[in-house]
């Protein structure tokens, strides 16, 4: 009896153990192709890095959500140079869906010695083909002044405890996650866009604003939510999800109105909310992105 117990405990470490391996090799793949993506930007180009690594169907913010290769095609080549790095990485149990963040530079010309702009982008990847591919791409611009924060690599936790064996129904569960992000909506005009922000981020969540450096500790969160004295509501327009129905993403167009102003004050945005699944199998957001946008033909 304590043999079969014995080896029904080690047959199970070592699956555990299997699994985690190919996720972490799932990982650093992924990490190959950011850092793939950013070097063939410095030595190709931006626009023949985004064309090459885009999905086809790839979002990217200018500053609407368009097709990314539609607008790269577009749009002729820039004499600037675009470099980034990644700071942060996370990655699907199914280990077919992720995200990246970190710090960029934008220069005027490739010889320039000090960059015109910084700032950190995010972008969504998915595989496809057995290929990752640019699902969304997006950034913030940090102040023109100040020292930007330096960042050490480091990966996201674990969230659901268990694999879901693709049971995961793609369709219903964007679905969800696209009602989940409305309801998010819902509550922040009922009780407040605080109160809300701290019922739906999680604890390691981070918080992405133009002209702010990135808030990744709950103090400088709670500091930056208790400044947001007025009304913030949003439009979510597309979601999608992992296989693995862990992680996430929605965006939309959001607008806000600061305290005792009057509509010729509001403030629009495009925003990308990632989504991750605890392991309680709450969804809560872990990254949230807002970057400026001008005022659309109708109200969110």
């Amino acid at each position: 009896m304590k043999l079969s117990v014995i080896l029904a405990i080690f047959l199970i470490t070592l699956s555990v153990t299997a699994f985690q391996t190919g996720l972490q090799s799932d990982l650093a793949s992924l990490i190959t192709a950011e850092r793939a993506f950013a070097r063939a930007s410095a030595e190709q180009g931006t626009r023949a890095a985004f064309l090459k690594f885009l999905a086809d169907d790839g979002i990217i913010f200018r500053p609407t959500p368009v097709n990314g290769k539609k607008w790269m095609n577009d749009h002729p080549q820039q004499s600037g140079l675009l470099t980034w790095k990644p700071a942060f990485a996370e990655i699907a149990q199914s280990g077919d869906f992720g995200y990246t963040t970190g710090p960029y530079e934008l220069r005027k010309e490739k010889t320039d010695k000090k960059p015109f702009r910084t700032g950190s982008y995010v972008s969504v990847w998915k595989r496809q083909k057995g290929q990752w591919k640019v699902a969304l791409d997006t950034g913030i611009a940090y102040p023109p002044t100040g020292t930007p924060p330096k960042v050490s690599f480091t990966t996201g936790k674990p969230g659901l405890t268990a694999k879901t064996n693709g049971k995961v129904k793609i369709a219903n569960e964007r679905s969800n996650l696209l009602e989940l992000d409305r309801a998010f909506a819902k509550e922040a005009a009922q009780q407040g866009t605080q109160t809300a922000f701290l019922k739906y981020l999680s604890s390691d969540a981070r918080l992405l604003r133009s002209e702010r450096y990135p808030m990744t500790t709950t103090h400088s969160i709670r500091t930056f939510l208790k400044e947001q004295k007025g009304v913030l509501s949003w439009r979510a327009i597309e979601a999608d999800i992992s296989s693995a129905g862990d992680l996430g993403y929605t965006y939309g167009l959001a607008e806000y109105l600061p305290a005792n102003a009057d509509g010729q004050l509001t403030e629009y945005s495009h925003y990308l909310r990632i989504w991750k699944k605890q392991a309680n199998g709450q969804w809560r957001v872990v990254l949230d992105l807002a970057t400026p946008a001008p005022a659309p033909a109708s109200k969110p």
